[in-house]
């Protein structure tokens, strides 16, 4: 154990116990054969004090027989220890006779870390004022900021509240992330209003993100009137009024919602979406609420309203002299709307296969990926002959999001409708390894001509790379072709897999390997895996992240699903490395030889 001690040396607790945990863990006979050890030891370590060569620690004083203002000049310490033991000192004596000499301390003290220190002797001695906790919330230092954010918490009068808000706009993440977990703390609108600002500029970052859900309670009225120009946090406000059962903001979020959407603007449109999707994906329906509101007017206004958007969508939808992207949007609402998915689903497969819409295929076919029709298979495959290439990737996606879709998939590139050279090694893998057996079965029937039964083969026949000299600039291109769509470096390709900078160091036969093999050992957090989501989507990407109830989901594209653990029926290991096998198509020793020489140059 290692700790700075009060004279500033650095203290190591050198133990010399022959055996440190208990052995409680251990079996019976492991106890009986261990026993005589148990102590061994226990006579025997050292404290070492280790400091600069040529420089004696200082000399340790009795802090308990220090005065106050003695302890409060210790709060300027470089050395933690005794700026702790000051604070702790300090608390302790109850004095309030040092309240002015630490008010000055947070006004001016040089040392940020002092600030704090007085900030909270304050705290404690229940003799802070508003003025010194506006000032500490203002500080110079972003550490000042943070702590001052967590002592206002106690401290709800309007002023500090104002002071503390204002620190949305704050350029240091940490201090924002501690205003959005001190923001629940507080009741007046100012601070949903915060929270709301705050959302617009870090929702995208996953933990900020928890922080702000996790406050969000006590602003749900101010958040859901936001919702119609700022849908940010529509999918959290949903959650937490479904949740704590608060239909009252489930009708102040649809009404705002449904309002705006009146107008049939694109925006307004696909947040109604989104409401219609939460609302579905939770089993729950306005009509149904607003039956367990009778006599309720709002209620009763709110369903009428919705009808009558319903229809205008579906008026919009089937007018043929109506913008083409309009008809879709309006057509993907209606996808969302229970009893109006048929003619939805019939009027995007019809507008995705015009050729004057090929700006929003990708888009269209997303939405139609949403639905479990049968024809939306149907509507995938009719037009492949005639697909660019981009607009195939995309539906090749679409199509193994679903077990049923992909098996269909299989068949036709069996039947030779569909040519397997269409697909890349990865979403190869994907089918390969995929947690139904008939699919993969399927998969290994058309696939086995694409890539070598065995792995130890394919990096036999790549060995003469290691006795060439490679060129790490054309290795530079190689790795733009092979290996960008997983790795980045200097600025080229995607974040999905390891960091490579971290490979310089490994051998070039480690490389080759790991290039040729990448499941032969799989780096930890890389491991594939397929999710299947109770709406019958499937995904294959790899766990980024996770906590007591969501999983962070790592798409192929880099992108990034937060999945709630309630909404996975399946998540299942690919028993493999997210990296697929395959990249030998695209190599020569050669190449393999430059690309090498370029990860082991590259920093």
């Amino acid at each position: 154990m290692t700790r700075t001690g009060p004279d500033g040396a650095l203290w190591i607790a050198d133990m010399y116990r022959y055996m440190i945990e208990h052995p409680q863990w251990l079996p019976q006979n492991g106890k009986d054969d261990f026993q005589p050890f148990y102590r061994e030891g226990d006579d025997k370590g050292r404290i070492y004090r280790i400091y600069p060569k040529g420089k004696r620690p200082a000399p340790m004083k009795r802090l308990d027989t220090m005065g106050a203002n003695d302890l409060i000049g210790l709060l300027e310490s470089p050395n933690g220890w005794l700026r702790d033991r000051a604070q702790m000192l300090l608390q302790a004596q109850g004095d309030r006779a040092v309240v002015p000499a630490l008010e000055k301390m947070v006004m001016s003290s040089p040392q940020p870390l002092a600030r704090a220190h007085a900030l909270s002797v304050l705290e404690n001695l229940q003799a802070l004022k508003n003025e010194t906790t506006i000032a500490a919330l203002r500080d110079g230092s972003p550490g000042v900021r943070e702590h001052a954010l967590r002592i206002a918490e106690k401290h709800g009068d309007d002023v500090v509240v104002d002071a503390a808000t204002k620190l949305a706009e704050d350029g240091s993440a940490k201090v924002r992330l501690q205003l959005a977990l001190s923001l629940g703390e507080w009741k007046q609108a100012m601070a949903g209003e915060a929270l709301v600002k705050l959302a617009g500029r870090d929702y995208g970052d996953l933990v900020i993100r928890g922080a702000l859900i996790s406050s969000m309670l006590p602003h749900m009225t101010v958040v859901a009137g936001k919702l119609p120009s700022d849908p940010t946090l529509l999918d959290a406000v949903l959650r937490v009024a479904l949740a704590e059962k608060k239909d009252e903001i489930i009708l102040d979020v649809a009404s705002s919602i449904i309002r705006d959407a009146a107008k049939l603007d694109d925006r307004p449109l696909r947040t109604f979406r989104t409401l219609l999707q939460l609302l579905t994906a939770n089993s729950v329906m306005l009509e149904k609420l607003a039956a367990q509101h009778v006599g309720e007017s709002a209620w009763g206004d709110v369903v009428a309203k919705k009808a009558k958007l319903i229809g205008d969508l579906k008026t919009l939808a089937n007018d043929p002299s109506s913008p083409a992207f309009r008809r879709a949007v309006a057509a993907s609402v209606l996808l969302a709307e229970p009893g109006e998915e048929a003619m939805a689903v019939a009027l995007l497969g019809s507008l995705m296969k015009a050729k004057e819409n090929g700006e929003w295929f990708a888009e269209m076919v997303s939405w139609l990926a949403q639905s479990k029709d049968a024809r939306v298979a149907n509507f995938f495959l009719e037009d492949w002959e005639s697909d660019t290439p981009a607009q195939r990737l995309a539906l090749l996606d679409a199509l193994m999001s679903r077990e049923k879709w992909a098996s269909g998939l299989l068949e036709q590139v069996k039947a030779g409708k569909i040519g397997a050279s269409s697909f890349d090694a990865q979403r190869q893998a994907r089918l390969l390894k995929h947690p139904s057996g008939s699919v993969r079965q399927l998969a290994a029937v058309v696939f086995s001509g694409g890539a070598s039964a065995s792995r130890a083969k394919v990096v036999e026949a790549f060995l003469p790379a290691l006795a060439l000299k490679g060129d790490s600039a054309a290795g530079k291109a190689v790795f733009a072709t092979a290996c960008a769509a997983c790795h980045q470096l200097e600025g080229v390709g995607k974040v999905i897999g390891p960091d490579l900078r971290s490979v310089v160091g490994h051998e070039p036969s480690k490389l080759l390997n790991s290039i040729l093999d990448p499941s032969a050992n799989i780096e930890p957090g890389f491991t594939a895996y397929f999710c299947e989501l109770n709406n019958g989507e499937q995904l294959y990407g790899i766990i980024s992240g996770e906590s007591g109830g969501s999983i962070l989901f790592k798409l192929a594209d880099a992108t990034v699903r937060n999945l709630l653990r309630r909404d996975i029926v399946k998540l299942q290991s690919a028993k493999a490395s997210f990296m697929a096998d395959g990249l030998e198509t695209l190599l020569t020793p050669e190449s393999l030889a430059d690309l090498i020489a370029y990860l082991k140059k590259s920093k």
